[in-house]
């Protein structure tokens, strides 16, 4: 499945390209911490969405649309020109200042007095936590072996899920935190709503995220484009053009997946507290552990799946891996419209996760395997934005779903449970029809420029 990636084809070359003393996998721990700290936005937002939905006054779909859209799809646009930068120049000066966009926009959204205005800040809200992706994936080949690279990119995929889980237990923690801060009038909290309290707490997380960059020395970074700051590098859009049916119908495997993900997650605290009248620090606290039960029992069955089904078809197995997989968590989306308790959700949702995860790990690989060396975050971004841009879409079409039943309490989850399934059976069967012109692309790359 891997194919060989010479980054460093002299001594000089590779003593140039030598990570600090801590090595390559305290790089890539950093790497994984900043992107927990800037996902805590998106996740208060989907946590406190009742509240924030009944401040503002805003429609399901309005949510649906600020959850999925606002923060996903202009974000995943932007990840684009991440990838362009993060390919010709020092690593951590596209993260000081992605971070420096971040931070503003969290504060913004915190102040936000209208829908409009918090929708706009939501997009630079989500750029870094979307153009993680490209930075990780681009810099995992350039400084970890090619016998490694495989498995630096489902560790980190792995951690990342998992601290999703964790990440949604941090969140309750950051909520309870800012609500505290805001009911003893400690500056700048003091009289704030709670969900601006949140996110203006969130917003100091930069800090902590500026320390850990200080820690990627000079020097000790790839630039991409050969590793020549002065390369213009290789067009991206012809290499694309020749791929563009595998990479297509990939690409939009993968956002159809997260599509489906998203429109169960996004929703579930709200489900929860307006079908059952759960309290949000309970959600954060349930989602969490079904996350990281999920994410432990897929990454289980996922690699001696793999590991069975490489035997048998190669290079095609992660394929057939994400296609059972979604296929899997179609079936839990079904299920989910007979749920009558929270506990129920829950458990389904740690079914999904499962089900998902194995393919998702391999995603990575994937995609670099599919990439010229010299456009990795490029096309890695493209993936990117594709997927996030379909992503972006389940939320708000579970909201327009449910703003067709009205009033009635099981709406959002009878919309949610729809909006899910359709969107995993989609990728199940693009999986099916994708893996010939995968492999070819593959086969392709392999034989470099």
């Amino acid at each position: 499945m891997e194919r060989v990636v010479n980054m460093a084809s002299s001594p000089q070359r590779a003593r140039r390209w030598a990570l600090p003393s801590a090595g390559p996998w305290a790089s890539l721990a950093i790497l994984t911490v900043i992107a927990l700290v800037v996902s805590l936005d998106r996740q208060i937002i989907t946590l406190m969405g009742e509240p924030l939905r009944v401040s503002l006054g805003l429609s399901d779909t309005q949510l649906g649309v600020l959850q999925g859209v606002g923060i996903s799809f202009i974000a995943g646009i932007a990840a684009l020109a991440v990838g362009w930068f993060n390919d010709r120049h020092d690593v951590r000066i596209v993260l000081i200042v992605s971070l420096a966009i971040w931070a503003t926009a969290t504060v913004i959204g915190a102040n936000s007095q209208g829908y409009v205005a918090l929708f706009l800040s939501s997009a630079g809200m989500g750029l870094l936590d979307t153009a993680m992706a490209p930075i990780v994936y681009a810099f995992i080949p350039r400084v970890f072996p090619e016998q490694t690279r495989a498995l630096a990119n489902s560790v980190f995929a792995t951690l990342n899920l998992l601290l999703l889980g964790f990440g949604f237990a941090l969140a309750g923690e950051v909520v309870k935190a800012a609500s505290a801060l805001s009911a003893l009038g400690v500056l700048p909290w003091r009289g704030l709503e709670t969900w601006r309290a949140a996110l203006l707490l969130a917003a100091t997380g930069a800090v902590l995220c500026a320390v850990l960059v200080a820690f990627l020395r000079a020097g000790a970074l790839p630039r991409g484009a050969g590793f020549d700051p002065m390369s213009r590098g290789p067009s991206m859009w012809p290499y694309v053009r020749r791929h563009r049916l595998a990479m297509s119908i990939v690409f939009g495997a993968f956002g159809l997946g997260g599509m489906g993900l998203s429109a169960i997650t996004t929703w579930v605290p709200v489900i929860a507290e307006r079908s059952f009248g759960a309290k949000a620090d309970e959600v954060a606290s349930s989602m969490a552990l079904s996350f990281i039960v999920g994410i432990v029992v897929g990454a289980v069955f996922g690699t001696f799946g793999l590991r069975l089904l490489q035997r048998r078809c190669h290079e095609a197995a992660p394929v057939r891996i994400m296609a059972t997989g979604c296929l899997a968590a179609a079936s839990a989306c079904a299920l989910l419209s007979m749920a009558t308790s929270p506990l129920q959700i829950y458990l389904l949702l740690g079914v999904m996760v499962s089900a998902l995860i194995a393919g998702v790990v391999l995603a990575p690989t994937m995609m670099q395997d599919m990439a010229d060396p010299r456009l990795l975050s490029q096309v890695v971004a493209l993936g990117t934005v594709v997927s996030t841009v379909l992503t972006a879409l389940g939320a708000p079409c579970v909201g327009m779903v449910s703003d067709v039943w009205g009033t009635d309490p099981r709406g959002v989850l009878l919309a949610a449970s729809i909006v899910g399934f359709m969107a995993l059976l989609s990728a199940a069967l693009l999986l099916a029809l994708g893996e010939r012109p995968y492999l070819r692309t593959v086969a392709a790359a392999r034989r470099g420029p």
